[in-house]
C-alpha cells in the first residue's frame, strides 16, 4: 500500500496534522479501503479502523458546511464508524441548510452524540438536535428565535408578501422540530414568539434539549478530526 508524504496532501488542498489528528475538507477524495487501515479524506490515519471518533465543527450553517458534513459522513460510514462525538460551535445560518443537516445526520447509521462547549444558536440548535444523545458544559448557552429577513430597500408590496410567506414556511419547519424535541413551559414558548430565547445548559436539561452535563473530552490517543472549510 502506498502512503503519500506531507507535500502530496498539501498540494491537493488537504491539511494533514500529526497522526491521529487530521483535517477533513470538502475537497478530500476517498481512497479505497485497505484491510487494517483507515483512510479519511485520502489520509492514512491509523493502522486499525477506529469504531469511535471525535469531530469538531464550527462556523456558519450554509452550503459549504453541508458539503463538508456530507464528505465527512461518507468517509465515516465507508470506514464503518460506530460512534461519532460531534462538537458544535455555531451562531446559526440558513434555514434550508440547517434542516438538511438535521434530517441527514438524524438518519445516518451512526450513533451520533452532539456537544456544546460554548454557544449553539439559531439553526445550529436544529443541527444539535439531530443526535439521540446531547451533551453540554455547565457554562454553555443556547439561543432560539423566529426566522427573520431584511428586505432590500425599495421592495414592493408583492415582494414583501413573498418574503413573509417564505418566513412563515421556514418558521413552520423549524417550529415542528423544536416542539417535537423540547419540553419548554408555555411561558417560554410565548417569549419565543416575540424575540430571542436564551437559556443555560442547566435550563436546557430541564427542557430536554440536553441530556447530560459534561465535556467534549477525547481520551488519550482517540482519533480527533476538525471538519475545516475548503481553502
Amino acid at each position: 500500500m502506498e502512503v503519500k508524504d506531507f507535500r502530496y496532501y498539501e498540494n491537493r488542498g488537504i491539511t494533514l496534522r500529526s497522526t491521529p489528528f487530521a483535517s477533513l475538507s470538502g475537497r478530500c477524495a476517498m481512497k479505497p479501503r485497505s484491510a487494517g487501515h483507515l483512510h479519511v479524506g485520502g489520509i492514512l490515519v491509523t493502522e486499525q479502523p477506529p469504531k469511535e471518533i471525535w469531530i469538531t465543527l464550527a462556523g456558519q450553517i450554509d452550503q459549504a458546511m453541508v458539503q463538508r458534513v456530507f464528505q465527512f459522513a461518507a468517509n465515516a460510514t465507508h470506514d464503518q464508524i460506530d460512534t461519532v462525538h460531534l462538537l458544535v460551535q455555531s451562531g446559526g445560518g440558513f434555514v434550508s441548510d440547517g434542516i438538511c443537516l438535521f434530517n441527514f445526520l438524524k438518519n445516518l447509521p451512526i450513533n451520533l452524540i452532539t456537544y456544546n462547549m460554548g454557544n449553539v444558536s439559531s439553526m445550529a440548535v436544529i443541527l444539535y438536535l439531530a443526535a439521540k444523545h446531547r451533551v453540554a458544559t455547565e457554562n454553555a448557552t443556547f439561543m432560539i428565535h423566529k426566522t427573520h429577513a431584511s428586505p432590500n430597500p425599495g421592495a414592493t408590496a408583492s415582494m414583501l408578501k413573498e418574503i413573509a410567506d417564505s418566513l412563515d414556511i421556514d418558521n413552520a419547519r423549524t417550529e415542528a422540530i423544536l416542539h417535537e424535541s423540547l419540553t419548554l413551559p408555555e411561558e417560554k414558548w410565548v417569549l419565543h414568539q416575540h424575540g430571542n430565547l436564551t437559556f443555560t445548559a442547566k435550563e436546557a436539561m430541564d427542557f430536554a434539549l440536553v441530556h447530560e452535563l459534561g465535556n467534549f473530552a477525547p481520551p488519550p490517543g482517540a482519533p480527533l478530526y476538525n471538519i475545516t472549510p475548503s481553502p
